[in-house]
């Protein structure tokens, strides 16, 4: 078998003898979902497995530094990525020593297309293709909403105006904008407990941005997160992380209403030199 690529340090070739014009076939099913290719590819039977690793992406980790490889580039267009195969076909069949069956070859198509999150940081043009977080392997989302905050009796004057009269605590709520930050972190090679335990329900110590916008200090709350386990190309164990985060445009998560109208932080001591309602910490650390 003629050796012609290397995919993750496994020979492999197309299978264009066997194919012809069939070994590649490209198509443009949904203009939503981008171009797709499918690839005949063919390497040693007893390497099939460190090929699909090769072509589908794999993650190790060193404690907790994590390691992952991209999968395959078709090409003709590094937009495409493997993003699965199918059926395996044995060719040659012969047995090992213990009577199972076993082959010379292994034959199947690998499937590319174009993922729905960023592998690297830039894209093969150099464009910035990041997710809104600045962060490969994540998919985010936002749902920009409102929260109803309710000020201090007698933090504001009531109409008609002039007046003296000011609103008692129960007869009026503000409604601000509040946003919900979910950030899916995929191909985790464990689940970041001891991180998350360590900064769930405090604020950003520094400031944090998204797309075009930047959370000040204080005005990123971690709320929590979600696992959902997956797999390897391999059968290994990964999992899928979700971390929630509220955002606040103009108010710290520390500052609330005065009696006399104006925002103001919160302390727990009358001079300013204790604790706030939420502490700050560094959110670089959540991996």
């Amino acid at each position: 078998m003629p050796m012609t690529l290397t995919i993750g340090g496994i020979a492999a070739t197309i299978a264009i003898e066997d194919l012809g014009d069939k070994a590649i076939v490209e198509a443009l099913p949904d203009i939503a979902e981008g171009p797709k290719a499918t690839v005949i590819f063919r390497c040693n039977y007893s390497e099939r497995y460190s090929l699909l690793r090769g072509l589908l992406g794999s993650v190790t980790t060193n404690g907790f530094n994590i390691v992952r490889v991209a999968p395959y580039a078709y090409p003709p267009n590094p937009y495409l990525r493997c993003m699965g195969v199918g059926e395996i076909t044995g060719i040659k069949p012969r047995r090992d020593p213990t009577g199972w069956i076993t082959y010379h070859f292994a034959q199947f198509p690998a499937y590319f297309g174009v993922p729905k999150y960023a592998y690297e940081e830039t894209a093969p043009n150099g464009q910035n293709t990041n997710d809104p977080s600045g962060k490969p392997w994540t998919t985010t989302k936002f749902k920009v909403s409102a929260e109803v905050v309710v000020p201090p009796d007698g933090a504001f004057y009531i109409g008609p105006f002039p007046s003296t009269k000011k609103a008692e605590e129960a007869t009026i709520g503000i409604i601000r904008p509040a946003i919900e930050i979910t950030m899916a972190r995929h191909f985790m090679p464990f689940v970041p407990l001891a991180q998350v335990s360590s900064v769930v329900g405090s604020v950003n110590a520094d400031p944090v941005a998204f797309a075009n916008h930047v959370f000040p200090r204080g005005h990123l709350l971690f709320v929590g997160m979600d696992s959902d386990p997956s797999v390897d190309p391999t059968g290994l164990p990964t999992q899928d992380i979700t971390y929630t985060l509220m955002g606040r445009r103009t108010l710290s998560w520390n500052q609330f209403i005065s009696a006399n109208g104006s925002n103001q932080f919160l302390n727990t001591e009358k001079n300013g030199t204790g604790n706030p309602p939420y502490s700050y910490v560094d959110f670089t650390t959540i991996p």
